[in-house]
C-alpha cells in the first residue's frame, strides 16, 4: 500500500507542476554539411499542455493516495 501512497504523490507533484508551468518545451536539432561546411540549427517550441491533462493528473494521484490510505488503515 505503501507503493500506491508514493504513486499517487508522484502523479499528484507531476500534476501540480505542470497545472503551474503549463507548457513543455521541445527541442528540434538539425544539422547539414554543406559544401564542405557543417551547419546547424536548432529550434525550440513551446508545446501548450492542455488544463484537462494535469488536472486528470492531480484528481487521479489524490484519489489513488487517499484511497490507498483508508485501505492500509483498515487493516
Amino acid at each position: 500500500m505503501k507503493a500506491l501512497i508514493l504513486l499517487g504523490v508522484v502523479l499528484m507533484l507531476v500534476g501540480g507542476g505542470l497545472m503551474v508551468k503549463g507548457f513543455l518545451t521541445v527541442e528540434d536539432k538539425h544539422e547539414a554539411n554543406l559544401f564542405g561546411a557543417k551547419l546547424s540549427v536548432t529550434e525550440q517550441d513551446r508545446k501548450p499542455i492542455p488544463l484537462a491533462v494535469s488536472g486528470t493528473l492531480l484528481g487521479v494521484g489524490a484519489a489513488l493516495t487517499i484511497v490507498a490510505a483508508v485501505k492500509s488503515k483498515a487493516r
